[in-house]
């Protein structure tokens, strides 16, 4: 389920994915995403382990 969240995601172009292996790392290529996610993690936290982090 996640996957697919994922590659909906990538395909609208708001992640990019690199591979490293058999992982799939994924960050924001949306500008504009980057900002929500700051609201998101002062609030939340940071999600440590998440599939999606933020490296810009």
């Amino acid at each position: 389920m996640m996957s697919e969240h994922l590659r909906l995601l990538k395909d609208r172009g708001f992640l990019k994915n690199q591979r490293e292996g058999r992982k799939v790392l994924y960050r924001i290529a949306e500008p504009a995403l980057a900002g929500i996610m700051h609201c998101i993690e002062d609030r939340f936290g940071s999600g440590e382990g998440n599939p999606v982090n933020n490296q810009e």
